[in-house]
């Protein structure tokens, strides 16, 4: 039926049919369905914008449910058969496709969007045991860690943009920071910064960033033992770098770091920063010579 059809028809049924279609229909729906069409109501009746067409409330239950085979499969995956590697990829894609789904103005969105992260720190963290890098991981598995952290980020500023919400990606963003021969850390850390749109939050996020990195200035010895305390201050200070130079301070955060952390250990993050963002740059003009190419 076309929606021609379908509104010809309408407009041919009296009141209490309509009333006795729409309840017999709803009875009908499945438990998901059921909350798509409450959310839609809603939000129809009090002129809100609807959801994106592709948007769907997702069964949370049935996907905690395979977590567990989800978990053991991807720090094992090395060591399962070719079948077996195949299934997890599934699982995998099915999570990163299907979570992101969730309407922001659904109950069940702050759910989703802790699932999703859980999904991507997972696969982070099962790269590091399996003695490889998350972005590796990621293509093994069909994925782009890029895109992966691109769509966290959607998801977790899809309602609001604070500070904490952005302090909470960068230190997020530092599970990346395990391989210093990639560019993708940097490059997560750059859609970060995109999102930044106002000139005061910008300068409030600088001061998260100093106040972050002060206290891991304390805390500084503890990064031999504890690897992820120097990633985390690797992606904050790179972050601050990054902030800082679109504001064309960027040798007044160099001057901060040297102050917080010594000259040695500043110049080291200074330098892996300009490596990095370096990288990027290049693939960043690839891509744009790729394109142009490509159009003509």
């Amino acid at each position: 039926m076309t929606l021609t059809q379908l509104r010809t028809m309408l407009k041919g049924m009296s009141e209490e049919q309509k009333n006795t279609f729409l309840l017999e229909y709803y009875k009908r729906l499945s438990k998901q369905d059921k909350e798509m069409f409450a959310l839609l109501l809603e939000l129809t009746k009090d002129n809100k914008p609807l959801p994106d067409k592709k948007a769907k409330i997702i069964d949370l239950k049935a996907a905690e449910k395979k977590y567990p085979a989800f978990v053991d499969g991807l720090f094992n995956y090395p060591y399962r058969s070719p079948n077996a590697q195949r299934k997890i990829k599934k699982q995998v894609k099915s999570f990163v496709d299907e979570l992101p789904l969730m309407p922001p103005e659904a109950e069940g969105y702050e759910e989703a969007l802790l699932f999703y992260k859980k999904v991507i720190a997972l696969i982070c963290l099962a790269a590091e045991d399996l003695g490889t890098y998350p972005a590796y991981f990621f293509r093994i598995l069909g994925l782009s860690m890029v895109k992966c952290f691109d769509t966290l980020i959607s998801m977790t500023l899809a309602r609001k943009t604070t500070p904490d919400l952005l302090e909470d990606l960068v230190h997020f963003a530092g599970l990346t920071e395990i391989a210093e021969e990639d560019y993708e850390g940097i490059e997560i850390l750059d859609h970060i910064a995109n999102r930044i749109k106002n000139g005061d939050l910008r300068m409030e996020m600088l001061e998260h960033c100093e106040s972050a990195l002060t206290k891991e200035s304390e805390v500084v010895e503890l990064e031999a033992a504890c690897p992820e305390q120097k990633s985390t201050r690797q992606a904050y200070s790179k972050f601050y770098l990054l902030l800082s130079e679109r504001e064309g301070a960027l040798e007044d955060a160099c001057s901060f770091l040297k102050n917080t952390f010594g000259v040695q250990q500043a110049n080291e993050t200074i330098s892996l920063y300009q490596k990095d963002m370096g990288k990027l740059r290049q693939v960043e003009n690839q891509r744009i010579a790729q394109a142009m190419t490509t159009g003509n």
